[in-house]
């Protein structure tokens, strides 16, 4: 899914029932250029939520793709961050000087999910946890209800590779 940087953080609390704290912006792109704390380089990308995660020092996230996914995750009340994508060598930067310890990857259930999968694994730092949730095929985390998500196996990173490498 795609959201326009102009939809309002009113309609955005609104329509995905997500908690967004208050702040001196009306729109996502506003509150994503509070987050980064300045605007985005053309190739630079934000890490969603990120900023939540370092201020209240949650040392364990869930790591999935898009924004829609993150907000669903929650209002779960399960923390995660957005790549975006499947992640920049920007976002890996960030990441490798977090103080997060254990990461679960909820990419998509698709080629581009595993694909970001092996280039998370590849890239972040070696001294910290990574758990894979595995996500239906052909799904993402917003096409599942909260028991459907809390119900998916999740594997080592070394039982991922030994499957899909």
């Amino acid at each position: 899914f795609m959201i326009s940087g102009s939809v309002s953080i009113h309609d955005l609390r609104k329509i995905l029932e997500v908690e967004i704290p208050e702040g001196e912006y009306d729109t996502l792109s506003g509150y994503l250029i509070e987050e980064l704390g300045r605007i985005p380089g053309d190739k630079e990308k934000p890490i969603y939520l990120y900023n939540v995660i370092k201020r209240n020092n949650i040392n364990e996230v869930v790591v999935v793709e898009s924004q829609f996914n993150c907000l669903t995750l929650w209002s779960w009340n399960i923390p995660s961050v957005a790549l975006f994508g499947t992640g920049t060598k920007h976002q890996y930067d960030i990441l490798n000087k977090s103080c997060i310890l254990h990461y679960y990857l909820a990419f998509d259930g698709d080629g581009a999910g595993d694909r970001g999968i092996k280039k998370f694994l590849d890239n972040i730092r070696k001294d910290v946890f990574v758990d894979i949730i595995l996500v239906p095929r052909g799904k993402d985390i917003n096409d599942l209800t909260e028991e459907e998500f809390n119900s998916l196996k999740i594997i080592s990173d070394d039982e991922w590779r030994s499957m899909y490498e």
